[in-house]
């Protein structure tokens, strides 16, 4: 992939080079923001049989050829759309250890598995669901700003 120089981008968006520190905003145009989400979107695992499954518009329309790839769909039209499509493995151990209080919630019969808690509430939480997603999760969460709920009744 062709990623322009940076002085390029800074002269084209009209903003000083020292602008884009860790602390400091920049407004970009939506297209632009589009275009990198689309462009991260495309190194991401991605579950089609799940697409599929949790998505039975597209699965339809894609029998009918009326949608030619499943994963081009979710790049440039799901994601943006709130479809879940990433392939991220749900790990039925690590998830209830990692998050006591979900635990107890399963234990207490509010939801019947973890999994059924992280498909519903996990992501709005912020909560990994394995251990390989917990470092890329914090560092989306800190780059948004974004305070870690507590987690004393929160999965209630």
């Amino acid at each position: 992939m062709y990623v322009p120089d940076y002085e390029l981008l800074a002269r084209d968006l009209r903003f000083d080079i020292d602008t884009v520190q860790p602390m400091n905003r920049a407004a970009v145009p939506a297209r632009l923001l589009r275009f990198l989400l689309e462009t991260a979107l495309r190194i991401v695992d991605f579950d089609v049989g799940q697409y599929l499954r949790t998505n039975p518009d597209v699965a339809s329309a894609f029998r009918r050829n009326d949608v030619t790839g499943t994963w081009e769909h979710f790049v440039r039209f799901g994601y943006f759309e709130g479809r879940s499509g990433q392939g991220v493995a749900f790990d039925k151990t690590w998830y209830p250890r990692k998050n006591p209080d979900v635990a107890k919630s399963v234990r207490q019969g509010k939801w019947r598995f973890g999994l059924a808690h992280d498909e519903a509430r996990g992501a709005w939480e912020w909560r990994a669901p394995n251990a390989g997603a917990e470092a890329d999760l914090a560092q989306w969460r800190d780059l948004l700003a974004v305070s870690t709920p507590s987690r004393t009744e929160s999965a209630e």
